[in-house]
Parts: C-alpha cells; structure tokens; sequence
C-alpha cells in the first residue's frame, strides 16, 4: 500500500529507512534493503545510495539483499558495473549466486551486451570469487537462453584455465537438468593442473564416469 501513498508519506518511511539500515540488528538491515527494493524500485538514486551501504555491511545476508535490489537499476546505469564488481568478490557463495541472478534478471530483461562482458571478464579473472559469479549468472540465464549452452563449449576449447574453470563450475550447477549437453562439454576439457579438482569433484556430483 505504501506504493501508491502520498508522497509526503514515502518520505517519512525513507527517512525510517535510512535510520534503520545503520541498525545493529543485521536482520533489520536485510529487511530494510528488501523494503527499498520494494517501494522504491523506480527511484535509482535510493536504489544507489542504500546499495552503497549494504555492499560493505559485515552481514552476508545483507550484502545478498544488496545484490537483490540492484536487479532494479536500469543494465546502463553509470555506478551499477562499480557495484557489482565489489559484491561479485564476496567471499560467501550466496552472495555469489545472488549477484549472478541479479545480473540474469538485467540482461534477461534489457538484453545488454556490455553486461554478458563483465560477466566474462568475471569468467577469465584470479579471483575464484568472481568466477563462481560468473558461473552463477550463466546458469540463470541459461533458464532462458539456451545458447548459453553454446557458450560453455567455446569455453572449454578456450587455452585460459580461469575460463575453464569458470566453464566446469556452470556445468556443475547445469548438470542435474542439462546432463548430456554437459557432458559433451567436460569431454573437451583435460583435467589438468588447476583444473583436477574442480573437474573431479564435477564429475562425482553429477555421477559421471571419472577420467583416468
């Protein structure tokens, strides 16, 4: 209801909005961006400055809100790479999967090309943590797209070990519904150095025949 309030009356709520998401109570904190998120989805310069907030909260549970809301700001707007590159580090893997269904839902909606590069640019980087959001993303897209199938076996021919590995992960998180599409991929890559684990480890979730 609070949507179509009077305007004065959004305000007063903002203000207990912006009171509320310095609380000590993390839980109050994550309520307090979902709220945003909600009554304000239109609103890109509140979206920005409780995401500014939240993306360096100690709580995971609300850097995943923070992640949520972004869905909201329009694929171009100028600060939303910076802010997905800071929660695409997040060492918690929801907050991984978080910020990879955030950016499925802004392609998925506007069709940006620059967005599916950042994603690649999280495939092929050092950090593991961007390279399971990238996997993340990919496997969210996939629900709609599914050249993303496509993709994943040009990676895997590919010489770059982090987009390899970036390749195996999504084809973890894909396996249970894409089983025979997956395997064909996984059949192009060698389980070498830096790449054994996360390929063994691959292969035994989704049951298939380990490599000698």
């Amino acid at each position: 209801m609070i949507g179509k309030a009077h305007p004065s009356a959004k305000k007063r709520v903002l203000i207990l909005l912006e009171r509320w998401i310095t609380d000590n109570n993390p839980y109050l904190r994550r309520t307090t961006l979902l709220a945003v998120g909600d009554l304000f989805k239109n609103k890109p310069e509140v979206l920005v400055r409780f995401s500014e907030i939240g993306i360096n909260d100690p709580s995971w549970e609300v850097r995943m809100a923070t992640a949520k809301i972004l869905e909201h700001l329009p694929a171009r707007h100028k600060q939303l790479k910076g802010m997905v590159r800071i929660l695409a580090k997040d060492k918690t893997t929801i907050v991984n999967r978080s910020v990879g269904d955030m950016l499925a839902k802004i392609i998925r909606k506007e069709k940006q090309k620059p967005l599916m590069e950042l994603i690649k640019e999280f495939a092929q980087s050092d950090d593991k943590n961007e390279r399971k959001t990238a996997a993340f993303a990919l496997r969210a897209i996939e629900r709609k797209n599914k050249e993303i199938i496509d993709v994943l076996n040009e990676w895997s021919r590919e010489n770059d070990i982090n987009l390899k590995w970036t390749c195996i992960y999504a084809c973890k998180l894909l396996g249970k519904k894409r089983p025979k599409e997956v395997s064909n991929i996984l059949n192009n890559i060698s389980p070498e150095k830096g790449l054994d684990r996360i390929f063994n480890k691959t292969l035994k979730e989704l049951e298939f025949p380990q490599k000698g």
